[in-house]
């Protein structure tokens, strides 16, 4: 079934304010590459922030800091992040353990290349 005009222009605007929505939140939280906005969810009156890295991202070695080292698998966390404007904010990572092929298998600090500082300043635990 083909769409009509109005609904095919009201679906393209939608996904442009989601492109604008996930913009404004990867500037504030600082993510560069390879960490990316998956998704946003605002119900209950908490925000989620969903993040993910792209499938073959290579990260340094939390250990001996070599790299380009693979991810191993992943592990869910979520941080409690400061407030957005007055609702409680959540970010949630699969954070990557990273298989070194010097030293074995660590959890990464949950951040992908040393250009991730910034994220993982705003990641901190509280």
């Amino acid at each position: 079934m083909m769409k009509s005009r109005p609904m095919a222009a009201f679906v393209s605007f939608v996904g442009c304010l989601m492109d604008i929505q996930n913009e404004i939140f990867k500037q504030a939280l600082c993510i560069t590459d390879p960490i990316y906005i998956d998704d946003v969810i605002f119900e209950d009156g908490e925000l989620h922030i969903h993040l993910n890295f792209y499938k073959g991202s290579e990260f340094p070695c939390p250990a001996c800091n070599t790299m380009g080292c693979k991810a191993w698998d992943t592990y869910d966390k979520t941080w409690r992040h400061l407030n957005f404007f007055q609702y409680k904010c959540f970010l949630h990572f699969p954070s990557p353990r990273i298989n070194c092929p010097d030293c074995g298998v660590h959890h990464s600090p949950h951040r992908g290349h040393d250009q991730e500082a910034d994220l993982h300043c705003c990641l901190k635990l509280l």
